[in-house]
């Protein structure tokens, strides 16, 4: 409904349009001042509406609004081409109008006319021919500006020259435009710029630019997150991976617009020194193509995916930024240090937390640019004309008691026990695990993870879930009605979170949890009748604002532009109440979900049991297939039939995440997935790391091995056995209750370390009962940030490894489960208990750099897994489990 008000809205205000022209060639866009959503509005009426000596270029220039002028009026210079097509909206300009004068008046000075136009009557999707003009207009009634009071007319040396190389020559500009006016040059920020199927990474970048035009903004984030901060949310909101073509779990995609940059930003050394090999003339046609993109972008993520996302960004104008590496700083440090001051970020407040939201702004003021939060997500632009998916519909279904311990009565007033505490009256439930978690129930909406998109808001007196009513069935109706619980539309939960706050409600909120969209909204709610309007009464200054609401000061006698926000930064987005209302600390639910009751973990065992026989079930096959029978599967055929194992057993529902099946090389990619065409396949001399998962009733799992088929080399032996001793070293630790993962990550990688190895990923992760395989807040990692103490009742990971690109991949991974080990002068100490039950294959250790206390546990875990699996398997994979767990 808001969607379709504000484009109405929008429809009205592109009743007509402007067409400045000059002599010339070749048509050029010039930068639309067209300000959706009305708000536009200028200061000083009687003052004559203008800057003294303040010209269009360099108004444009204060707004960053001059990457594609500056860039093609330099390569016009060199054709002779003079004439430009400018577009905007006179709506925008009668209510901007001292713009409209800047405008005719620098165009008076080069002969130029100006022409109201009224729009076409053609498609918005398509290119407008000849526009009858409504009425003339004599620019040489006004006077002419003058440029050199303030000096700000660049030419395009001095934007940026270089960037970084484009991975592939063969990728070439298709922006060429000689028609007159397009109307999707003058479209709104909510309408598809164009009709678009089966976009190029390219086309998907410009049309994304033009949008960050549009909205007078120097660059844009794009996260993994969703509304409820998913590590993969649903098809519908894979922005990141849509935009930028990559596919991993983790990862951060900024795309800026050219002159938004400083001089040099995102060049690499090769760049800035040149290269030799190349002739002039083809350095100049390489730039020239370069300077297409209008910017940069930048695709960040961790050294799990570096060798994925070099094969998935080949080839585009992406490029990778390797997370963690040296001189390669987090985004928002890039962006301070490579935009201009005055620049203007732009996120979707609903995909960023208020935590990070509150960093990306402090880390920008710091650098006199602004985060700007923009309503509708720019990429679901471009992508609603680009089949862009449907909203989820999965149903919903109950979780059995028997699984979850605590009913959902108990687990609610548990919650309002810690909301008395706290002097809360409500408390926002917005992860999909914890929604689920809360009030035992499952979804479909998330491909392997059994959520569904939802709140949950709990009051003193009342909790209700906002959600799709077409999931909820006649039964989950009833188990939700049994619990106190009711049930809205999703998007009434905005609605009800602004009339809490205007009831003067204290709401519980995550800062870590909770986007800034919902806080921002809650905070206005708060401050309905905050300040409006703003005049420092200061000469010559003119005041302007912005679509947002932001209001920006352009002086010209510091040349600076200033920004006005609530707290003078040039914020438009509340991140801060100091009304009391908003009361932030971590989650409720959070601890309480990660630690685990008794039948939770018996759950989680019963689970582990049915995979362990699917997975010697499986490994046998593969081992008769590839050296008995002497085929060659290929790594995808490998994961479909391991899913055909695992779905035999009781309670399966899918993977818990796509398998990870690499052979070879393809092992030394953390998170390969293979896929149908294209991928490796096995043979007698291979080695192949298997790492995958399944969501049953009882709960989720999650087991990586390694294996080789052949006769690994020395080598090899030698760095499976490290990785092992790791794996040991974890499993037998005990430790205090109540410590950070961090400080035991060096455990697991000790072993490496004296063979001068190590690897690129955490040691272990939370994993959720019956939920998402990956689940906070507990972890262990060298990430010293994550100070989430160790408590009894959690399940985490214990998975090191090694890999060599090109070469092979070794990750041997358990999941385990935390309980007391002693208790020491009332100290707690705490140890891990194995749910895994797979054999580890010995073909692959070097024995003699084990201990004999390391070889005396991994025989002991071999007698449990017999013990376990032996009565649920019978004949020949009987006698396979049985070799494969002989003593070593």
């Amino acid at each position: 409904r808001e969607r379709e008000r504000e484009r109405e809205r929008e429809r009205e205000t592109r009743d007509e349009s402007v067409q400045l022209t000059r002599e010339g060639g070749s048509i050029l866009r010039f930068v639309s001042f067209y300000m959706p959503y009305s708000g536009v509005g200028v200061g000083a009426p009687s003052k004559g509406l203008h800057l003294k000596g303040l010209g269009t270029t360099h108004l444009a220039s204060a707004f960053n609004f001059t990457s594609a002028v500056e860039r093609r009026r330099a390569r016009a210079k060199k054709t002779n081409t003079t004439r430009a097509c400018a577009s905007a909206s006179v709506k925008g300009l009668r209510s901007f109008p001292f713009l409209l004068s800047l405008t005719t008046r620098r165009l008076s000075s080069s002969s130029s006319s100006i022409i109201f136009m009224k729009p076409s009557s053609t498609s918005p999707t398509k290119k407008t021919k000849a526009l009858a003009p409504v009425n003339g207009h004599n620019s040489s009634s006004s006077s002419s500006i003058r440029t050199n009071g303030i000096g700000m007319k660049r030419s395009a040396s001095n934007g940026i020259e270089k960037k970084k190389k484009v991975r592939h020559a063969t990728h070439t500009n298709t922006n060429t435009n000689t028609a007159a006016v397009s109307t999707a040059s003058t479209a709104s920020a909510s309408t598809p710029v164009t009709d678009m199927t089966g976009l190029t990474a390219k086309e998907k970048l410009e049309s994304l630019k033009d949008l960050l035009e549009c909205r007078a903004l120097s660059a844009y984030i794009i996260p993994t997150d969703d509304p409820h901060l998913c590590e993969m949310p649903p098809d519908a909101f894979r922005r990141r991976d849509y935009i930028s073509g990559f596919t991993g779990s983790a990862g951060t995609a900024v795309v800026t617009t050219l002159t938004s940059l400083k001089e040099g930003a995102g060049t690499t050394k090769e760049d800035k020194d040149g290269d030799g090999e190349k002739d002039g003339e083809a350095k100049v046609e390489e730039k020239e193509e370069q300077e297409t993109m209008d910017g940069l972008a930048l695709l960040w993520t961790d050294g799990r995916y570096f060798l994925q996302a070099d094969s998935e960004l080949e080839g585009t104008p992406w490029q990778l930024m390797k997370a963690g590496m040296p001189d390669v700083p987090e985004p928002i440090k890039w962006l301070s240090q490579n935009l201009k001051p005055g620049s203007r970020v732009g996120i979707d407040p609903m995909v960023f937390t208020v935590s990070t939201a509150r960093q990306f702004s402090e880390t920008l003021s710091s650098v006199q640019c602004s985060l700007i939060p923009v309503e509708e997500n720019l990429v679901d632009q471009v992508w609603e004309s680009d089949g862009r998916p449907s909203y989820p519909k999965g149903k919903v279904r109950i979780h059995p008691l028997e699984y979850a311990g605590d009913d959902v009565q108990t687990k609610l007033s548990n919650v309002r026990e810690e909301m008395e505490k706290e002097s809360a009256d409500a408390v926002i439930v917005s992860t999909l695990d914890e929604v689920a978690w809360l009030l035992n129930i499952r979804g479909a909406d998330i491909e392997n993870s059994p959520v569904v998109v939802a709140y949950v808001v709990v009051t003193k007196d009342k909790a209700t879930l906002y959600v799709d009513e077409t999931k909820i069935s006649s039964d989950v109706r009833g188990h939700l009605q049994d619990a106190g619980v009711g049930v809205s539309d999703y998007f009434d939960i905005k609605g009800d979170l602004e009339s809490l706050c205007y009831e003067g409600k204290a709401i519980w909120i995550d800062p870590a949890q909770c986007t800034s969209g919902l806080y921002d909204l809650m905070c206005k709610a708060i401050k309905k009748n905050a300040e409006e309007g703003f005049s420092n009464g200061k000469e010559g200054v003119q005041v302007l604002r912005a679509a947002s609401g932001q209001e920006y000061l352009f002086d010209p006698e510091t040349k600076k532009l200033v920004m006005k926000g609530d707290d003078g930064l040039g914020d438009s987005i509340a991140l801060k109440d100091d009304s009391g209302t908003l009361i932030e600390k971590k989650s409720p639910l959070s601890m309480a979900k990660a630690t685990k009751n008794e039948e939770e973990i018996s759950g989680m065992v019963e689970a582990h049991v049915r995979d362990g026989v699917a997975l010697v079930q499986f490994l046998e096959w593969l081992e008769i297939t590839v050296l008995r029978e002497g085929q060659t599967p290929s790594e995808y055929e490998i994961s479909e039939k391991l899913c055909e194992f695992r779905a035999q057993q009781k309670g399966f529902s899918e993977p818990s995440f796509p398998t990870i099946a690499g052979e070879g090389g393809n092992g030394a990619i953390i998170h390969y997935k293979p896929e149908m065409e294209g991928c490796n396949r096995l043979s007698p001399d291979s080695m192949l790391l298997l790492d995958s998962g399944g969501q049953y009733d009882c709960g989720t799992t999650d087991v990586t091995r390694t294996v080789h088929f052949g006769e690994p080399t020395d080598h090899q032996k030698e760095c499976y056995t490290r990785v092992l001793k790791g794996h040991i070293a974890l499993a037998t630790l005990v430790f205090p209750e109540g410590i950070p993962g961090f400080m035991i990550d060096s455990f697991a990688r000790s072993s490496l370390w004296k063979g001068g190895l190590d690897y690129r990923h955490g040691t272990g992760h939370g994993v959720g009962a019956g939920l998402n395989v990956h689940e906070g807040p507990c972890g262990i990692s060298s990430r010293y940030s994550n100070t989430t103490g160790l408590q009894s009742g959690m399940v985490l990971s214990n998975e090191p490894g090694y890999y060599e690109e090109g070469e092979f991949g070794i990750r041997i991974e358990n999941l385990v489960y935390t309980s007391e080990a002693s208790n020491v002068n009332d100290v707690s100490y705490l140890k891990f208990t194995d749910l895994t039950m797979v054999p580890i294959q010995k073909k692959l250790i070097q024995p003699s750099l084990l201990s004999s206390d390391e070889i005396e546990w991994l025989n002991e875990y071999h007698v449990k897994v017999f013990a376990t699996l032996s009565p649920l398997v019978t004949g020949s994979t009987l006698e396979w489990l049985e070799n494969q767990c002989k003593p070593l």
